[in-house]
C-alpha cells in the first residue's frame, strides 16, 4: 500500500513539473517576442548585444542583456529623444525620466553643429522700411555720470523724429535677463555679453539700440563692437569725474561703497577702464564751464548719428 501511494505521488509530481515547464516556456516565448522588438532599437545604436549568463536554480541559460547608454552617447549617435516620461533603458514609464539629462547634454554640444539660417529680409530692406539704419549706441561711464538720463532723453527725441529706438538700461536688464548674475568680474563680463548680443539683434532688425551700462572693462566693450558691422557701434563715453558722480549719488551707492557695505563697486574698489578712442565724449560742462543739460547731450549723439547716415535711408 505504501509503495502504491509513493508511486502515485511520484506521478503527480511529474505532471505538475511538466505543466509548470509548459507554462514557463509559453511565458518565456511571449516575453522573448516583446523583448525582441525592444532590442531592435538598441541594436541600431550599439550594434551586437553582449550575452550574459544568469543562474536560475540549478539551471543556467544564456540571455541577452540590455546595454545602458548615456544621454551624450545617444545624442552623439543622432538618436531621437525618448517620449515624455519614458526611459531609453526599458521604454516603460517611470517617475523620473532622463529628458532633463538629455537637455543638459544637448546644451553642452559644440556650437559647430549649429547652422545660421539667412533671413529673406535683408538689412537694406529694413532700412528702406524704417527710413533709418540699425546701430548700437553704447553709453559707458561711472555710476551717476548720467548714462540712463541721456539714453532716455535720446530715445524721446528720436521718437519725436519718427525714428525707432529702444533703450537697454543696466538696472532694467539686471531685473530680468541678467537677474541671475552678481557683480564679480566674471558676472560683469557675462552681463555685458548678454546685453551686447541682444543689442546686436536689435541693430540687425533696423533699430537704434541705445545701451546705458557702466561696462567698466574695455575688452568687454570691444567684444560687443565686433558683433556688428564696422561703423555700426558708436561708443559714447560719459567723461564725468568721480568726485562729481559721488557728489550726485542719487542712489546712495557711493556712500554704501565707502562704508564697505557694497563690495567691488566701480570707481571705489573696482577699476573702470576708460575708452581709448570713443566715437563721442560727453562732458558734464562745456568749454565755457557751463553745465550741459541731458537734452543737449542727447542731441550731440543724435547729430553724430545723422552725420553718419543712421537717420536716413
Amino acid at each position: 500500500m505504501a509503495a502504491l501511494l509513493s508511486s502515485a505521488a511520484h506521478l503527480l509530481l511529474l505532471r505538475t513539473d511538466r505543466l509548470s515547464a509548459t507554462t514557463s516556456a509559453s511565458s518565456s516565448s511571449s516575453s522573448s517576442a516583446s523583448s525582441h522588438s525592444l532590442l531592435l532599437g538598441y541594436q541600431s545604436v550599439g550594434g551586437a548585444l553582449p550575452s550574459t549568463r544568469f543562474a536560475l536554480g540549478s539551471r543556467r541559460r544564456h540571455c541577452r542583456q540590455l546595454p545602458v547608454f548615456s544621454s551624450s552617447d545617444l545624442l552623439a549617435k543622432g538618436e531621437r529623444r525618448p517620449p515624455s516620461g519614458r526611459s531609453w533603458t526599458t521604454g516603460r514609464r517611470r517617475r523620473s525620466c532622463c529628458c532633463s539629462s538629455l537637455r543638459g547634454a544637448a546644451a553642452a554640444r559644440s556650437s559647430s553643429s549649429l547652422q545660421w539660417q539667412e533671413s529673406l529680409v535683408t538689412m537694406d530692406d529694413r532700412r528702406k522700411l524704417l527710413q533709418q539704419k540699425g546701430c548700437i549706441v553704447w553709453i559707458t561711464g561711472l555710476s551717476g555720470s548720467g548714462k540712463s538720463t541721456v539714453a532716455f532723453a535720446m530715445d524721446r527725441i528720436l521718437n519725436s523724429m519718427a525714428k525707432v529706438s529702444y533703450v537697454l538700461d543696466g538696472d532694467k536688464i539686471r531685473e530680468g535677463l541678467c537677474k541671475d548674475l552678481g557683480f564679480s568680474a566674471e558676472d560683469r563680463r557675462e552681463n555685458i555679453r548678454r546685453v551686447g548680443e541682444t543689442a546686436a539683434l536689435f541693430a540687425d532688425a533696423g533699430l537704434i539700440a541705445v545701451v546705458s551700462f557702466i561696462s567698466p572693462y574695455k575688452r568687454d566693450r570691444d567684444i560687443v563692437r565686433e558683433l556688428v558691422p564696422t561703423g555700426n557701434f558708436i561708443e559714447v563715453f560719459m567723461d564725468v569725474p568721480l568726485e562729481v558722480c559721488e557728489e550726485r549719488d542719487a542712489k546712495g551707492l557711493y556712500k554704501l561703497a565707502r562704508q564697505g557695505v557694497i563690495k567691488a563697486f566701480t570707481g571705489i574698489d573696482d577699476p573702470y577702464e576708460k575708452p581709448v578712442n570713443p566715437e563721442i565724449v560727453i562732458k558734464a560742462v562745456n568749454e565755457h564751464g557751463v553745465c550741459i543739460s541731458p537734452d543737449e547731450m542727447a542731441r550731440i549723439i543724435i547729430h553724430h548719428l545723422s552725420e553718419k547716415g543712421f537717420l536716413s535711408e
